[in-house]
């Protein structure tokens, strides 16, 4: 039996020495595992951080065009509203004109409009010339050879005129109101005001 003990115990001793290697490689193993598992976990912390940074950079970035093209949107917003009053307060002087130099505006304003040939001159109703006006109006048709006749009550416009020219394709109207004429420039008086506000 000692000889059965003794296998037995070299069975169990070799089987504890196994048991002791295999434990030692299985805790070498799990330790190789375990710090493979934290460099990894550093390397992907390291990336998810640079990502952040990078998502960071971006929304600061963002932010700032943001805020940017928002000041540029608000400022221009600002000099349109000015533009804009401007020339509503400039049409309004227009429109308010009065007396001589209303009357010397209307003059001009025919010489450079009035052709040759048969014409209506239609002015505004309550406009208000004086004889002496049309007397003018009159003479400055002569110069053009203008044949014409005067009309002051049309409506749809309060200050200038319009001038008609009867022909065999229909009547062909020269619209010299001043509404017509502020609206019709509209465009570029803005941008002249602009041009002029915002050196």
């Amino acid at each position: 039996m000692s000889g059965l003990s003794e296998i037995v115990n070299g069975i169990l001793n070799s089987a504890d020495e196994e048991v002791k290697n295999i434990k030692a490689e299985a805790e070498k193993a799990a330790q190789e595992i375990i710090n493979n598992a934290k460099l990894k976990a550093e390397d992907e912390k390291n990336e998810l951080l640079k990502k952040a940074e990078a998502e960071v950079k971006k929304i600061e970035k963002n932010t700032v065009d943001t805020a940017a093209a928002e000041k540029r949107l608000t400022l221009l917003s600002a000099k349109q509203e000015i533009v804009k009053n401007m020339l509503h307060k400039a049409k309004e002087k227009l429109l308010g004109l009065k007396g001589e130099e209303y009357e010397n505006i209307v003059l001009a304003l025919f010489e450079k409009n009035v052709r040759s040939g048969e014409c209506i001159a239609y002015f505004a109703e309550n406009d208000g010339f004086s004889e002496e006006f049309f007397g003018k109006i009159k003479k400055l048709a002569e110069k053009a050879d203008c044949s014409l006749t005067v009309k002051t009550d049309r409506k749809g416009f309060t200050k200038g005129f319009i001038l008609a020219y009867p022909g065999e394709d229909g009547e062909k109207l020269e619209n010299c109101s001043f509404e017509m004429l502020f609206d019709s420039n509209l465009g570029t008086l803005s941008d002249r005001a602009a041009e002029i506000l915002f050196k």
